[in-house]
């Protein structure tokens, strides 16, 4: 009887346990689209300054200065 009380005891570790490793995986998951996210918006922040330094000779902070003045 004492095995048995162990053995579901065991069982329902094991339970929480995948459920844990699935969450954590879901968790995984977002990190990584939110580091794409974060690594497309910086490329595509790096190609609006060179396109403003290309098309107005000025940074993108200067740019953005005169816009909000």
């Amino acid at each position: 009887m004492a095995a048995g009380a162990l053995r579901a005891a065991v069982d329902a570790q094991d339970t929480t346990i995948r459920e844990a490793r699935q969450l954590l995986e879901g968790v995984r998951s977002e990190v990584a689209s939110f580091d794409v996210a974060r690594a497309t918006a910086e490329s595509d922040l790096t190609h609006l300054a060179q396109s403003c330094a290309d098309a107005v000779q000025m940074s993108l902070d200067t740019v953005l200065a005169d816009v909000e003045a």
